[in-house]
């Protein structure tokens, strides 16, 4: 049963962490320099309709998530911009205008810590477990994020990630990413898998075609995919919506530390070490 069961979750995983692969870039940021862990995130607007795209998805794909265009009063005067560049790193960030640079803002620890309390005030209160993971990981991933005027559809997202992302699955199965609602639950028939199994936490990193993975805290044998044979599973079980470019999925490092029930999580996991 043990076995079934984390053979089970396993490829739920697996196919959670291909599925988010896909959908990112090998493009790193140039102004990355020698750290390894990054997000990059394009956006477009029309310049016509204000229709809006994100990190790969259309403007159609992300209408059924409520996302509508941007009201004609406001696209009226963003088309006079071509390209909006905001760059984060552990220190500050900075704002680009159509190449030019237009400010910098201190974004250190303290400055950090400070906008928090801020929030707070305004009713926006984030559990302090999540406010310190997510000044930590600040601390080590640059973040740039480009908004460009045009027709065309974004890049999808790229991402480098050494540090997992932690998940809570609740009795219920509702999930939580980060200490943050996610509106996701896991079927019944999930969650119950899992606690007869006695699985209590569980760690998939995704690098660039290989899985590793933990349960309990015991590494399980690693797995390698391979691009040719992911390609023909693409066209075969996906036809006509078959993603067609999957180079990106194996340029991509992600990683999830799920845990079930209230279970403490890997605080040390990392992914590609």
């Amino acid at each position: 049963m043990r076995v079934r069961v984390i053979s089970s979750i396993m490829m739920i995983a697996l196919l959670g962490a291909i599925l988010v692969s896909v959908f990112t870039t090998p493009a790193k940021p140039v102004s990355a320099g020698g750290v390894t862990d990054y997000i990059l995130i394009d956006a477009t607007i029309n310049p016509v309709s204000g229709a809006i795209s994100v990190g790969g998805f259309s403007a159609a794909e992300l209408a059924a998530f409520g996302i509508q265009p941007i009201h004609q009063d406001v696209v009226s005067v963003l088309r006079q911009l071509n390209q909006v560049h905001a760059f984060l790193n552990g220190t500050e960030i900075t704002v680009d205008v159509d190449g030019q640079k237009l400010a910098a803002i201190q974004w250190n620890k303290e400055s950090r810590s400070a906008l928090f309390v801020l929030a707070e005030s305004y009713g926006i209160s984030l559990p302090g477990a999540t406010t310190e993971r997510v000044s930590g990981l600040l601390d080590e991933v640059q973040v740039e994020i480009t908004t460009r005027m045009t027709a065309e559809t974004s890049k999808p997202f790229a991402i480098q990630l050494s540090r997992p992302l932690q998940a809570d699955v609740g009795t219920n199965g509702q999930v939580t990413l980060e200490g943050l609602p996610t509106g996701i639950s896991l079927a019944p028939e999930v969650v119950n898998l899992a606690a007869s199994g006695r699985v209590k936490n569980l760690v998939v990193c995704w690098n660039q075609g290989q899985v590793e993975a933990t349960v309990n805290g015991q590494q399980l044998p690693s797995v390698t995919l391979y691009r040719a044979g992911v390609d023909v599973l693409n066209k075969v079980l996906l036809g006509n919506q078959a993603v067609q470019n999957l180079d990106p999925a194996f340029t991509t490092k992600v990683g999830i530390d799920a845990s079930l029930s209230g279970a403490p999580h890997q605080t040390d996991a990392r992914c590609g070490d």
